[in-house]
């Protein structure tokens, strides 16, 4: 089933007062205090909830979980197995970007699985490691073609870590749509995209993910945060944040899992003000469903609002 036959066919109250619609309104005021391009999604259970709604979001190290998935497909299909072992020569590591794989190899050339090699891209979002898997997976535009293939619409993909670095503006071109990164992870989560060998071992990477734990999983309660893939972008020249981003699966308040998506887009606050707004809106759909008894219904998207003063 496609994501856009997906939406469409969602319910929707049409009185605009029903707890869903409640849980948005909270959230568009939290999102109209900074200045900044915010899209925002959430997927409970039957519940869809989406805040503008556009397909041009950086996803920066997000993608990382697109890689991912992309790598167990294959896994699934016998081309591969996290088992593999790679020679990673040293002089490949790019040397001013953030590897902690880099860091531990010490000038050294080193042998290494893919597990490794997935361990260091999802939970501590290598960016070496990332393009190894790129090239693994056949390439950007093979995990490109991986993701659309699942009805994912509003998923673009285009650049490595690599071309990025490059060039810092072509951080804007691999891109989605808050809605489809938002239901990628609940596919993973459902079971819908891999096997359930290679779900729980993507979930389990998820939920081992260190790096943007100040984000969405700052504003849960202990014990329910399942899992999550985070991204951040540097500042262009201007001193304009480009993106910075958070997915991820948790357990609500009242047992049912949530997935939710955020990403933000071109901002010039302090990324402690951007990271407390992911911290909010999480809060904010936890206490939602605190109440056991709320009725699920889909509240369809709203144009696309920026919120952005200069943008």
């Amino acid at each position: 089933m496609s994501l856009a036959w997906a939406c469409a066919s969602g319910r929707s109250n049409g009185d605009g007062h029903d707890g869903i619609g409640e849980l948005r309104n909270s959230i568009e005021s939290a999102v109209g205090e900074v200045d900044a391009e915010v899209g925002v999604a959430m997927i409970c259970g039957e519940d869809t909830l989406t805040v503008n709604q556009a397909n041009d979001y950086p996803l920066m190290s997000v993608f990382k979980l697109h890689i991912a998935v992309a790598l167990m497909q294959q896994a699934d299909a016998g081309i591969m197995s996290v088992d593999s072992v790679l020679t990673v020569p040293y002089s490949r590591l790019l040397p001013n970007t953030w590897s902690p794989m880099r860091d531990d190899a010490a000038g050294e050339d080193r042998d290494m699985t893919v597990d490794q090699l997935m361990r260091y891209s999802v939970c501590r979002s290598d960016n070496n490691a990332c393009d190894i898997l790129i090239d693994l997976a056949g390439g950007i535009g093979a995990v490109n073609d991986s993701i659309r293939n699942l009805g994912l619409g509003g998923v673009v993909l285009t650049e490595t870590e690599a071309s990025m670095h490059d060039d810092i503006l072509r951080s804007y071109n691999n891109v989605s749509s808050p809605l489809a990164v938002c239901a990628l992870l609940d596919r993973v989560y459902d079971g819908q995209v891999l096997s359930p060998a290679s779900g729980r071992y993507l979930m389990g990477l998820l939920g081992e993910s260190t790096t943007g734990r100040g984000k969405i999983s700052a504003g849960l309660p202990e014990g329910s945060f399942l899992g999550h893939k985070s991204g951040l972008s540097d500042r262009r020249p201007d001193g304009v944040l480009m993106a910075s981003g958070d997915v991820a699966a948790f357990s609500c308040g009242d047992g049912r899992r949530a997935s939710l998506a955020i990403l933000v887009k071109d901002t010039p606050e302090s990324e402690a003000r951007i990271d407390s707004l992911f911290a909010e809106i999480a809060s904010l759909v936890y206490a939602h469903y605190a109440d056991s008894q709320r009725i699920s219904t889909t509240v369809m998207p709203a144009p696309p609002k920026r919120t952005s003063s200069s943008r």
